[in-house]
């Protein structure tokens, strides 16, 4: 009997493949021998992972472009994916949490004993939408350079890690950065009006970073306001006590200025 008489007149043919094609492609992980051959790959490196995991895993475990170290966990619902010849890296006692996404054009490096909280997302690349005739899914990806992050990194949740961007060691991050981070820094969003947003580096184990040297900055400019005609005095101080709370102020500033040059 042709294969036309036993569909229904609705679908066509070639509808039908289609839509087989898209399921091999989209559900192939899903299939219960591909689920088993995931679990032993993960097996072997002593990894696990809770189901399901979306995206290329398998494919990109048995390439060898998918690097996972011992001990790593995969919550629920974790993306990763990488078109071949991109690469991901997960060094050894790394947590992804809930819907962690991670997305390679080229590399991305994720150091030993990090914590990923619910909805972070790393990648390397963004989506180019530069040719104005062409729709966007079409126009393919760019890239700035690898992603990396370093070793006992903590992110918050829905933290997003863009392309080209090096978070160095024992970093916690609870902000969307774009920008390079030295080692043992807090970064987090400073909301300045309902758009705006800024990053703001804290001190982490006696370093001064930049907002040590804001602060400084800001007590300055608030005292030199306050004593503008000799009478606002803060906590009524006398005249003969500003030189020395101004000389505090400026000796903060320039330890501030020669410890971020170190």
């Amino acid at each position: 009997m042709p294969l036309q008489g036993i569909l229904p007149a609705v679908v066509d043919p070639a509808d039908l493949k289609l839509w087989y094609q898209k399921w091999r492609w989209y559900q192939d992980a899903a299939l219960p021998w591909n689920r088993a051959r995931l679990h032993l790959e993960l097996a072997r490196r002593r990894a696990f992972a809770k189901w399901p995991v979306h995206g290329n895993v398998l494919e990109m475990l048995l390439d060898g472009r998918l690097e996972i170290g011992e001990h790593v966990l995969l919550e629920p619902g974790v993306w990763l994916t990488a078109q071949a010849p991109a690469r991901i890296r997960i060094g050894g006692g790394t947590f992804l949490n809930l819907g962690v996404q991670v997305a390679a054009a080229d590399l991305v490096e994720i150091g030993e004993h990090c914590m990923f909280a619910n909805g972070c997302f790393v990648t390397d690349a963004n989506h180019r939408f530069d040719d104005p005739d062409k729709p966007v899914p079409w126009q393919g990806f760019t890239t700035k350079g690898p992603t990396r992050v370093g070793d006992n990194v903590w992110c918050g949740a829905n933290v997003v890690i863009t392309s080209g961007v090096t978070v160095g060691e024992r970093c916690v991050i609870g902000a969307v950065e774009d920008r390079g981070i030295r080692a043992a820094a807090i970064v987090r969003p400073r909301r300045r009006n309902a758009v705006e947003r800024r990053l703001v580096i804290r001190p982490v184990g006696g370093r001064l970073h930049d907002h040590a040297t804001l602060q400084a900055e800001r007590a300055m400019h608030v005292q030199r306001s306050r004593d503008r005609g000799g009478r606002h005095l803060v906590g009524g101080a006398r005249p003969h006590r500003i030189f020395f709370q101004r000389a505090q102020h400026v000796k903060l500033a320039v330890d501030a200025l020669r410890r971020r040059q170190l």
